[in-house]
């Protein structure tokens, strides 16, 4: 299931409401559905309450339920990134309404059939089982550009004529294309790579001396294909971020590498303990861990 849950708040300061934006931008990728953080608002799975009156230390959590907001608990206030993240975890433990799923364009582009034509403007055509796109463009960043202000993908042409063909003159490789959008930021990856008990592998080795490469992806394909390994193996050993192996991972899947998914114990995944975490927000506050002194 491809959930997004919303995380609203009332009654918070500007500064209690930028800390709670930055607490889940950190939290990215340690909960299995993507919580999109929108303000002041009752259109949402959660929202955290702070009344004039309220005791310092406290604050209240109300759940959407049937679109009305009813009491849940009270929290500790301010709260702390990993009080918040036991908070989301437990919400996403409950029954949630299932969504129709929304294929995103790569993934719409990777289900195309080899047999077809797909004409997607006036100036891009498809030919996915020859691994080409027919255009006008010569400049594939342009062509590139295109291909990212798509909604959605046509239905398949019929014949088209020969005549047609020859007014696209350009050939680039649609392979080439579909990684590289699939690598761009902001790409939708499904809740599997999202997943802290979870091992990937790759059967082959991406095209990475055609498509887009840099030693980080290297690096991650190098490791994929050795392994089962799961998203956080993949930041320690390629020093990618948690976005950037799950955009990797996403758009060999898209390219059809032959990415294997396996549920792993949670013991024996390497997931993110409580001072790992620590850790890197002290890196990021420009702290350390200092030897204590001696008396």
């Amino acid at each position: 299931m491809n959930l997004v849950l919303r995380i609203a708040c009332k009654g918070l300061t500007s500064h209690e409401q930028g800390l709670l934006s930055q607490q889940l931008k950190m939290l990215k990728g340690r909960t299995a559905y993507r919580w999109d953080y929108v303000g002041e608002s009752e259109q949402a799975e959660l929202r955290i309450l702070r009344r004039p009156d309220e005791l310092g230390g406290r604050a209240q959590v109300q759940n959407l339920v049937d679109g009305q907001l009813y009491p849940a608990c009270a929290i500790e206030w301010p709260l702390r990134l990993f009080g918040l993240l036991e908070l989301l975890v437990e919400f996403e433990k409950r029954p949630h309404p299932e969504e129709p799923p929304v294929l995103g364009l790569c993934e719409q582009l990777a289900g195309l059939s080899a047999g077809s034509l797909y004409r997607l403007s006036d100036d891009l055509i498809i030919a996915p089982g020859a691994d080409l796109v027919l255009t006008r463009h010569d400049d594939f960043e342009a062509t590139l550009q295109r291909f990212s202000g798509l909604v959605k993908v046509s239905a398949p042409e019929g014949l088209v004529p020969i005549s047609e063909l020859s007014q696209f003159p350009i050939r680039h490789s649609f392979k080439k294309l579909l990684w590289s959008l699939a690598l761009g930021g902001g790409t939708r990856v499904d809740s599997e790579l999202r997943a802290a008990n979870t091992t990937f592998r790759l059967k082959a080795w991406p095209l990475l001396g055609e498509w887009q490469s840099s030693p980080p992806l290297l690096r991650l394909a190098a490791l994929y294909t050795r392994r089962f390994a799961s998203i956080e193996r993949g930041m320690a050993f390629s020093g990618a971020s948690c976005e950037q192996v799950q955009s990797f991972l996403f758009a060999c899947k898209c390219c059809g590498i032959g990415l294997e998914a396996r549920v792993e114990q949670q013991a024996t995944v390497a997931a993110p303990s409580e001072l790992t975490l620590l850790q890197r927000l002290r890196m990021r506050l420009g702290l350390s861990y200092g030897k204590s002194r001696q008396v």
